[in-house]
Formats: C-alpha cells, sequence, structure tokens
C-alpha cells in the first residue's frame, strides 16, 4: 500500500486576483466572474430560481431512538456530527467560489437570537416577506453546502433584492467589529449570486457550458476522464481530489491516495 497526503495550500494571489489572508474571499466579480469578463448590470429584479419561502421544514423526533443506545454511543454520534459539521465547510470550496464567501456570511449574521435580529431588521424597513425570503435563501445555502441543490446541481439565487440583502447583514450585532470583512465578502459575491443564465445555471465543467471551484477553471471532461482513466490503470485509488481554482494553470492535487499492490 502506498499512502500520500498533501494539505490543501492557501490560494496564492495572481494578476488578477488577490487571495491573502482575510482577503481569500475577494473576487472582482464586477470586472470578471470566475474567469469570464462580464458587464454587469441591474440585478435588483432577477428572473431566477428561487427558494420558495413556504417550504415547509419537517421536524423528526429522534428522542426514541436516541434514548435505546449507550451514553458511550450517544457521545461517538455527538462528536462524530461535531466532525461532520466542522469538515463540511470544506465543501463551500468545492460548491463554487461564492459559497465560502456567502458561509462566513451567515455565520456572522445568526449569531445573535433570530429573533432580535429580525426585530432590527424590521426598524430598517424589512418587510415580513423580504425577511422569510431571506431565511429560504440563507437555510438552502448552510444546507447545501453553498448556492447549488445538492440533488440536481442546479443554482438558486436570493429572492430578496441585494440592497435589502445588504440591509439585513448590516443589522448584525458583530457588524460593528467586522464592518470591513463583511462588507468585502458582500462586494465580492454581491452580483455573482444572482447569476444563474448558462454557465452559472449549473455545477460542471467549463467546456460543457457549467461552472464549479472542484476542478480548475480551465480543467475540460476530455480531461478529467483522461486523469481517472490513468489512476484506475495504476490501480490508484483518489479518495478526494482537490484542485486550487484561484490559479491560472491547471493545479490539481490528492488530498488522499491509496495505491492498490499488484497481484504477483
Amino acid at each position: 500500500l502506498f499512502f500520500f497526503l498533501m494539505i490543501r495550500r492557501p490560494p496564492r494571489s495572481t494578476q488578477g486576483v488577490s487571495s491573502a489572508a482575510s482577503d481569500v474571499y475577494k473576487r472582482q466579480y464586477q470586472r470578471r466572474v470566475h474567469g469570464i469578463y462580464l458587464d454587469i448590470k441591474d440585478m435588483s429584479i432577477p428572473q431566477k430560481d428561487f427558494i420558495q419561502v413556504e417550504t415547509s421544514v419537517d421536524f423528526q423526533d429522534a428522542a426514541a431512538a436516541w434514548n435505546l443506545i449507550t451514553k458511550k454511543e450517544q457521545l461517538y454520534a455527538y462528536y462524530f456530527s461535531k466532525a461532520s459539521w466542522e469538515a463540511a465547510k470544506i465543501c463551500t470550496f468545492q460548491r463554487s467560489y461564492e459559497s465560502p464567501g456567502l458561509f462566513v456570511l451567515f455565520r456572522l449574521l445568526f449569531s445573535e437570537g433570530i429573533e432580535q435580529l429580525k426585530a432590527k431588521a424590521m426598524k430598517k424597513g424589512i418587510s415580513e416577506e423580504e425577511w422569510k425570503q431571506m431565511l429560504a435563501y440563507s437555510a438552502a445555502v448552510l444546507q447545501n453546502c453553498g448556492n447549488y441543490k445538492s440533488f440536481g446541481d442546479k443554482k438558486f439565487v436570493p429572492q430578496i433584492p441585494p440592497q435589502k440583502f445588504l440591509d439585513i447583514l448590516t443589522c448584525s450585532s458583530n457588524f460593528a467589529e467586522f464592518n470591513e470583512a463583511i462588507m468585502d465578502i458582500w462586494n465580492s459575491v454581491k452580483d455573482v449570486i444572482y447569476l444563474s443564465d448558462p454557465p452559472f445555471q449549473t455545477l460542471g465543467f467549463r467546456d460543457a457550458n457549467g461552472l464549479t471551484s472542484y476542478y480548475s477553471a480551465n480543467m475540460t471532461k476530455a480531461e478529467a476522464i483522461k486523469i481517472k482513466e490513468f489512476e484506475q490503470a495504476e490501480h490508484i485509488l483518489s479518495l478526494i481530489h482537490i484542485s486550487e481554482p484561484t490559479r491560472p494553470e491547471r493545479i490539481s492535487y490528492a488530498v488522499f491516495c491509496l495505491k492498490k499492490k499488484k497481484k504477483t
């Protein structure tokens, strides 16, 4: 067995994208989105795929099953779930370029009681319907680890207008302390989160009219197939494959690989 481990490096700065420290989420979407130069104009009334506010929430009662397992098993389940939630942050980087920024914005926004936050939003002129739209979108982003659906890979966009979205962000008790960081992230994602026309509509390879941050922006489907064929020929199993999306050249590397021992 051959074990290979590589830790993902922090994104480096390039000519088009600055990625140092707190700058990691700053993408110049106003001029360039996913390497595509656009003239983004009025985004206030998008005709997009929304998460409907009337989407139901179903609670699952696990109390009976929980009480049937031992204390040790309960602790195992608890810490396993906690570890899964922490590791799930990696999925935001593999979902889309804007997903990590959205995750940070919502973590900062909902760090206080939701009713307290709602009251402050209402004082700023946010309507009941707009508040529900924000909740629906943020819940979907957190549940899907990004702004694309886990099933179907289709992008969903905020139904709430951009200015109202920002107004709610500024209501957070964290806004005073993290004002600069919040505004940097918002300015980086405020346009692209409302885009859902091809190639922004679905996750996929760029040459297949899709977008993803799982592979480098210039990785083609044919190249991915060649890599898979090579792995199979060399008896290599890639458990996790991460690409560096902030680099202009193809830099892809495995986090963990197993090479099977050939039978003699």
